[in-house]
């Protein structure tokens, strides 16, 4: 059964730390070695446990599974059970992951055709990855080539024509200690930085993509970058569609660390300026407007002398992963604290407030910190509404509290600066027809700040229809005023493209720097990665508010949600693990030690989290110590009911048993009185006489009587005795014996 065992374990243990390695890496968790390691053993030992043992082993290492699973369901309270299950569900999905990829393992190495499957898909899988440019880690490879390598051994094995032991299984699990030196071997060989270009492969696999995409492109217009205007998705170039049609293609990927409990906009591209049917970007001055807002936002609230900053903002981070034909933006949500990435051939520029990058062909990773604000919190609206007066020492310790009070960027006339700037770039004459203006002017009376009056702009335009075939815009519109009209007085429907640009128009002409943005609008899951599509592309406005900088509207029918949290009460107050990041910033990137400082959990989580995990494996050490007893009572029991015969033949077989754990077994076509000499020269030849009793049984077909059977009983007391003095390990295998 041990060699068994170990076959199972040399081919399913390396297939599953290799499945969940290269999973958790693609979503770039944390101390993804231990962690795959232990789940991947656990799941290992856990299913050859219930696969190879007695029906015994299988009922208590089932009670011990369920025991531990009712137990944190029914003694751990509400709402540690919730941080267990949403905070460590990435954990779950690992297990769930490993305990499908034992059961199709198993299965497949079960026949040789199956692990010629299994082998083949390896191989196939390993050269896919090298025809795409993804590099797994090298313990991934490693492990993948030790299946590979333990496949071809097993068939060389069972296709061998030889004498003597011809059992694949035995063979195998007798030659893994090389395969672990294998394994061991090619992890400790240097790698060189330097890979192999392949460079007649990839010509080809270059060619075969550049023809694929061209007939793609025939076919579908824009479905991939999202250009045209028939297909949701990025645009460069934003216009007034008739009809959208869907665009499930990935863009990125996106890792939400801490909890955001609304939507989160991940800003592409803004645009400044309206030319009647579309939007253009004038603005395109190299500088870190991104940074400044950020600062701006934090200056701002800390005029506010009396209030929380965690009142208006709060800090949050995310990962991200463009795919390689992803447009050359970095997405990522307005108030930035700190981006970067791990690949130092990447530049990133920053372009009037836009983050781009030189596309190489090859998916990028990066992460960004950043800022949510509680924009429709009645503090935050009071906030913004009524702005205290300037305070250049108050800049200044916000310029020291994120350590870039040395970098002249971000002086405070720079910051001066860069407040006329936005306002002056953002903010062009806008005219509104006749009707319009009066209309406005109704909708605004009685409004006595620029907040509520983008508010009202919101509730105006979030009041109309939303429809992905709004019709053609009439060729005779040309103008922002004839846009305005057709829309209000006259369409009211259209999707987000037509009322992020009424937005922004109508506070314009308010009197409010405002610019149009597009990106992704996406919902986030809590420690989770989300694949976000071209149908999660959308368009937003952008209000520019002194002393909070620039603030998302959501003007689009149906997209309104309230984005923000109850102030100063801390059990309202989100949950905001920290992440540590090995950032390569960019030179204009902010820098926080504050915002790299991580809250984690307190004392008083980890001492409630220490105690009800002592207290969960106490109650399954009692569950299994309880199946251990009932056990033993139930074979008691059966051994009670039998007749004398079948108790003579059960104690003979138990008898057996503990001379095979004194290392004593009966061989092949060895007769019983064979191998009482053989036995008889390790083991005390008087531990040997019950065997001569069951020889007269078998062969003589006597049937055992009292005195038999008190034969083989004293035999096995003896025998347990003298099994005692063979060591530790014999002892804990005699343990086990009765069970």
């Amino acid at each position: 059964m041990i060699k068994k065992m170990l076959y199972d374990a040399v081919y399913i243990l390396p297939v599953l730390m290799a499945l969940l390695l290269w999973y958790m890496s693609e979503r770039s968790s944390e101390r993804i070695y231990f962690t795959s390691a232990v789940i991947s053993i656990t799941v290992t030992v856990t299913g050859i446990l219930l696969l190879h043992l007695k029906a015994e082993g299988k009922i208590i290492i089932s009670g011990i599974l369920i025991s531990a699973v009712l137990a944190v369901f029914f003694i751990c309270p509400e709402e540690l059970r919730e941080k267990l299950l949403t905070e460590h569900v990435e954990i779950l999905i690992c297990v769930s992951i490993a305990a499908a990829a034992f059961c199709i393992t198993r299965i497949l190495i079960s026949f040789s055709a199956g692990r010629i499957v299994l082998g083949g898909t390896i191989v196939s899988i390993l050269i896919a990855a090298l025809a795409v440019g993804i590099s797994p880690d090298k313990l991934i490879v490693v492990l993948m080539l030790g299946t590979v390598f333990s496949v071809a051994a097993d068939e060389i094995q069972v296709r061998w024509k030889k004498t003597g032991d011809t059992g694949h299984r035995e063979h195998l699990a007798a030659i893994s200690p090389f395969i672990i030196l294998f394994i061991i071997c090619i992890l400790l060989a240097p790698v060189s930085d330097k890979p192999y270009d392949w460079g007649f492969v990839r010509r080809i696999v270059a060619s075969a993509a550049e023809q694929i995409d061209r007939i793609e492109k025939k076919m579908v217009k824009g479905s991939i970058k999202g250009y045209g205007d028939t297909f949701i998705g990025f645009s460069e170039e934003p216009g007034f569609g008739a009809e959208l049609k869907p665009n499930d293609h990935p863009v990125l990927d996106a890792y939400f660390g801490a909890a955001v409990p609304f939507a989160v906009y991940l800003y592409g591209k803004s645009f400044d300026t309206f030319t009647g049917r579309e939007w253009a970007k004038n603005y395109m001055e190299e500088s870190a407007d991104r940074k400044m807002d950020t600062l701006e936002l934090v200056y701002g609230t800390s005029l506010d002398q009396d209030a929380d900053p965690n009142e208006y903002y709060r800090d949050s981070y995310i990962r991200l992963r463009l795919q390689d034909d992803a447009p050359e933006y970095l997405f990522a949500p307005d108030k930035i604290v700190k981006y970067g990435t791990e690949d130092e051939k990447l530049i990133i520029k920053e372009t009037g407030g836009d983050l781009h990058y030189d596309r190489t062909g090859e998916a990028v990773s990066y992460s960004v910190r950043y800022c949510y604000i509680n924009n429709n919190s009645p503090d935050f609206i009071n906030l913004a509404s009524d702005m205290r007066d300037d305070d250049e020492n108050a800049w200044h310790a916000v310029t020291e509290q994120y350590s870039v009070s040395d970098n002249s960027e971000f002086s405070y006339d720079n910051y001066l600066a860069y407040r006329e700037r936005m306002e002056s770039v953002y903010l062009p004459e806008t005219k509104v027809s006749e009707r319009m203006e009066s209309f406005l002017n109704e909708l605004m009376e009685g409004a006595d700040s620029d907040m509520e009056k983008l508010y009202r702009i919101e509730g105006l335009l979030s009041s109309m229809e939303y429809s992905v075939n709004p019709g053609a815009m009439p060729p005779e519109i040309d103008t922002a005023e004839e846009f305005l009209d057709n829309l209000i007085f006259e369409k009211q429907t259209g999707y987000c493209v037509y009322y992020a640009t009424a937005f922004v128009l109508l506070a314009r002409y308010e009197g409010i720097p405002a610019r149009y943005v597009q990106g992704f609008r996406v919902t986030p899951q809590k420690y989770s990665a989300v694949t976000v599509t071209g149908n999660s592309a959308h368009a937003w406005p952008e209000c520019y508010i002194r002393g909070i900088g620039w603030v998302a509207f959501e003007p689009t029918p149906g997209y309104k949600v309230d984005r923000y949290w109850q102030t100063g009460d801390d059990k309202d107050i989100a949950d905001m693990e920290g992440v540590s990041f090995n950032y390569a910033v960019s030179a204009n990137s902010v820098s926080a030690d504050a915002a790299d400082e991580t809250d984690g959990e307190s004392s008083e989580d980890r001492g409630s989290i220490l105690y009800y995990a002592a207290l969960i494996m106490v109650i399954t050490v009692i569950v299994t110590l309880t199946l251990m007893v009932a056990i033993i009572i139930i074979r008691r029991l059966q051994y009670f009911l039998m007749n004398d015969e079948k108790k003579f033949v059960t104690m003979f077989e138990r008898n057996m048993r503990l001379l095979h754990i004194a290392g004593q077994d009966i061989g092949s076509g060895e007769t019983l009185e064979e191998f009482i000499h053989r036995a008889g020269a390790v083991v005390p030849p008087e531990l040997l006489g019950f065997i001569t009793v069951y020889e007269e049984y078998l062969y003589r077909g006597a049937v055992p009587g009292p005195a038999d059977l008190n034969t083989l009983q004293k035999a096995n007391t003896e025998l347990r005795t003298y099994v005692k003095t063979l060591g530790p390990a014999k002892r804990l295998r005699l343990f086990w014996t009765l069970f």
